[in-house]
């Protein structure tokens, strides 16, 4: 019998991705968390580990970094970023993201990301 591979709608690809990404985070944290970390300790090492590839955006203003997380973001399905206030030196921004649901759903009393 001959396998054949599955092909990915569009959408279908997005889903995955987005589950794959929430999976990597949701073991970081727990990875953390079992030596006696927190989340917000992983989201700190994880910050560091991420500095180094956005040194072009730090030698520009705000606006670099803001533009740069919204590229980024804007590969996950629900992604909204709203600007709220700017100026030379600062931008407020509000954004909605992924993961939310399908964390509390797929990791629900398995681990908690807390």
């Amino acid at each position: 019998m001959k396998i054949e591979l599955p092909q990915l709608t569009l959408q279908q690809k997005w889903e995955t991705a987005e589950s794959n990404l929430d999976y990597f985070i949701v073991c970081g944290i727990s990875y953390t968390k079992s030596h006696g970390q927190t989340a917000e300790d992983f989201g700190t090492w994880a910050g560091q580990v991420a500095g180094p590839f956005w040194d072009e955006e730090k030698s520009k203003d705000p606006r670099g970094l803001v533009e740069g997380i919204s590229i980024n973001k804007q590969q996950f399905q629900g992604f909204q970023m709203e600007i709220l206030d700017e100026s030379e030196i600062s931008i407020s921004a509000r954004m909605k993201s992924f993961g939310d649901n399908l964390i509390r759903k797929y990791f629900k009393n398995r681990v908690s990301v807390d």
